[in-house]
């Protein structure tokens, strides 16, 4: 390319693209007017399922709160957006603009924004995959991960490992060159840890990890292209995934909504706590009744049983001098011998009906300690989120309506949690 070619910054646009997803296959052919082959896709966060499910979470309980319903009426603005890694981050009252603050979402893991079949690439070739990426209007990516994982291929029986080259640049905005051609500028953007960056061999597949986390600033909707130099011959897919931020007011309006699901979950539990110890107490009642006196009852009729059974078999040993040869005696001791066999069963119903209670009793004390453990948990985290929630509050909507968002959180009264 020779000097006069080169896109200046500096120059003003002539018959400038917007970057829009209307405009995405226009800017594309940009990008790609000297190259044999290319594949592209777009990455919408509004239509992805996992963003849309994270937004509209603890809908239910923030439904009837009137700050949280004003702050979806804002409109956001696009440009200069500082991100911030949580709300008790947020900066002090004047110091930044309402409108262009975000902060990361509570997502566990990464979200997988796009994944590309097994392509092949012959040595010294290379591959350009573009996409361009949509955010929404209430979420945008703080930090995006591509991931190429690769092989080699063999030469006849000699295995010839996979080596690549990445490369990811972000398009700016179309311009024209001294020439009068337009062309898009795009810039090298993201970095490759050392950890991230594993060789291919034989017994193991090679892995590339390339990250884009721009400090304190989303990643803006925009045109990405991604090329893939191969130095041996080399079989690689390619899968995108991402950390995304909400705008200030959406996240705090849902961190009101998780403190209020979390307040509502320690409402129960006390209620449940409190069940727990009735039914304790009961099981605890009965089981004293079994112990004193069903067990013990049952057993002393037992004894009494083999007592009168074993008086009547020693008067047996002298049948012979009674009127009846002991024909009564035998007629005493089979009555005795059916009823010793009735307290028996019924002393071994007792005793599992006892030893029932005793687990069901330990069951319920277990199960208790785990509740007032969890019950715990949630009042700690309550009482450490409050001042951030508070603090975050009283930035965006001033210190009146915090205070009225709040006083819901230290009413114990479950009817006024809705």
């Amino acid at each position: 390319m020779k000097d006069d070619d080169i896109p200046n910054r500096d120059d003003n646009p002539i018959n400038e693209i917007k970057f829009t997803r209307a405009t995405f296959f226009e800017i594309l052919k940009l990008c790609t007017e000297n190259q044999d082959g290319y594949s592209h896709t777009i990455i919408s966060l509004e239509d992805h399922a996992d963003v849309k499910e994270y937004i509209n979470e603890f809908c239910k309980e923030i439904a009837d709160t009137e700050s949280a319903r004003e702050c979806c009426n804002r409109t956001l603005t696009s440009e200069n957006c500082v991100m911030f890694p949580s709300i008790a981050e947020l900066p002090a009252a004047g110091e930044v603009e309402h409108s262009c603050l975000f902060i990361a979402s509570k997502q566990a893991n990464e979200t997988s924004l796009y994944k590309m079949p097994t392509q092949s690439l012959k040595g010294g070739s290379i591959s350009h995959h573009y996409f361009y990426l949509q955010n929404c209007n209430s979420a945008k990516l703080y930090s995006m991960a591509i991931t190429i994982v690769f092989r080699g291929d063999f030469e006849g029986t000699e295995y010839i490992p996979g080596e690549l080259d990445v490369k990811l640049t972000n398009g700016d905005r179309p311009i024209q060159t001294k020439k009068n051609s337009n062309r898009v500028s795009m810039l090298e953007i993201g970095h490759v840890n050392p950890e991230d960056r594993v060789p291919s061999t034989l017994e193991q597949l090679g892995r590339l990890v390339l990250r884009h986390e721009p400090k304190s600033e989303v990643i803006e909707s925009g045109l990405f292209g991604l090329s893939i130099k191969a130095n041996a011959s080399s079989k690689y897919s390619i899968s995108i995934s991402g950390l995304f931020a909400c705008d200030a007011f959406s996240e705090v309006k849902r961190e009101i909504g998780r403190m209020k699901a979390t307040h509502r979950e320690s409402l129960s539990l006390s209620v449940n706590s409190r069940a727990l110890d009735t039914s304790i107490r009961l099981i605890e009642r009965k089981l004293r009744i079994a112990e004193d006196r069903l067990v013990k009852e049952a057993q002393a009729q037992c004894d009494r049983c083999e007592n009168e059974i074993e008086k009547l078999d020693m008067e047996l040993d002298f049948r012979d001098e009674l009127d009846d040869n002991g024909a009564f005696l035998i007629e005493k001791l089979k009555v005795k011998e059916v009823e010793y066999i009735h307290w028996r069963s019924l002393r071994s119903r007792r005793l599992n009906a006892r030893d029932e209670l005793k687990s069901q009793l330990k069951n319920l004390i277990h199960e208790k300690s785990l509740t007032n453990q969890k019950s715990s948990l949630l009042s700690k985290e309550l009482n450490a989120n409050k001042p951030k929630l508070s603090a975050a509050a009283s930035f965006l909507w001033g210190h009146e309506k915090s205070a009225s968002i709040m006083a819901q959180f230290d009413n114990r009264s479950s009817e006024n949690i809705r």
